[in-house]
């Protein structure tokens, strides 16, 4: 399959739905390539969902967060290949634990991973911590691939104070 064969990649979604990838492969007079392609490329939704959305920032709280992945005519795929990255504030970083970072659709159509907060901070100062969760799903062209986004907010616990700024001695 050559980048042409990919190139027709057409995002699809309406209300709250989560992106279509619609895939248009070019004409081929070959049957078999055409049955390769139609293995490799398929159309599909995934919706994806973190629940809870807020975290006590303390080692240990976790969030479920589950991938689902529907046909155009709604049934669930199964063997959806997806990998789950971190990122804070656009930077790719281990900032908290992630059950696994592949995943797999099973027969429901459904792939579940959980997200463990991090340690809390040395203050309890909010810094408004927001932890983007990337879900893409794996397949033959990364650049056809649509990511998907789960945000969680982390929270110090306990009394929040706020930001100090640096100690000056008054006598």
């Amino acid at each position: 399959i050559t980048a042409a064969t990919a190139s027709g990649i057409a995002p699809r979604c309406t209300g709250m739905c989560s992106a279509w990838a619609t895939i248009r492969p070019r004409a081929s007079n070959s049957a078999a390539e055409q049955s390769r392609r139609s293995l490799m490329f398929e159309e599909y939704a995934l919706r994806t969902s973190a629940v809870p959305d807020i975290l006590d920032q303390d080692g240990l709280s976790q969030s479920a967060v589950e991938i689902v992945a529907r046909g155009p005519d709604g049934r669930p795929m199964r063997g959806v290949p997806v990998r789950a990255e971190i990122t804070v504030n656009g930077v790719a970083q281990d900032y908290g634990r992630l059950s696994s970072r592949n995943v797999v659709t099973g027969d429901d159509g459904v792939a579940r991973l959980t997200y463990t907060a991090p340690p809390p901070p040395s203050e309890p100062v909010d810094t408004f911590t927001v932890v983007t969760l990337n879900l893409t799903p794996i397949g033959a062209d990364f650049a056809g691939s649509n990511t998907r986004f789960v945000e969680i907010r982390l929270v110090p616990r306990g009394v929040i104070i706020p930001p100090n700024g640096v100690p000056v001695p008054a006598f």
